[in-house]
């Protein structure tokens, strides 16, 4: 279980990869990451997003 002082680190973290999803998918228009499918940013992003909401570190 997260530690509640860290939640702000960890909002963070998840709103600096969703940013740089979007940007990168919206903004710049990267094919790559335009290419990608909903299921396959689920896939691919949505492990990290979890990692960083629930505060797991890896250790």
């Amino acid at each position: 279980v997260s530690d509640p002082a860290d939640a702000g680190r960890r909002a963070g973290l998840v709103s600096s990869q969703l940013l740089g999803l979007a940007m990168c998918r919206y903004l710049l228009r990267l094919p790559p990451v335009v290419a990608l499918s909903h299921d396959e940013i689920i896939q691919k992003v949505g492990p990290t997003l979890q990692r960083y909401a629930v505060g797991e570190d890896g250790s």
